[in-house]
């Protein structure tokens, strides 16, 4: 629901509102990035970090990228 309700897709604001969720929910920086990083680039280690990534790729792409991510684990588990 974050990332589909995030409207300004440049990486300091998405960065922001990351940060903002992290914090509410007690988690560190890296449980949160780290596996959107994976779902939007398909690889664990990029030069660029996961906004950035969302940022080159817009909102459009990056959710649709996100849901394939998480239909994959879905699947995996089930």
């Amino acid at each position: 629901p974050i990332l589909r309700e995030q409207n300004d897709y440049r990486n300091d604001a998405l960065y922001e509102r990351l940060q903002e969720y992290t914090k509410e929910k007690g988690y560190k920086n890296g449980y949160v990035l780290w596996p959107i990083r994976i779902a939007v680039s398909g690889k664990a280690m990029t030069p660029c970090g996961a906004t950035e990534i969302m940022e080159l790729l817009g909102k459009e792409e990056t959710l649709a990228r996100v849901q394939k991510a998480i239909s994959l684990l879905q699947s995996a588990c089930s």
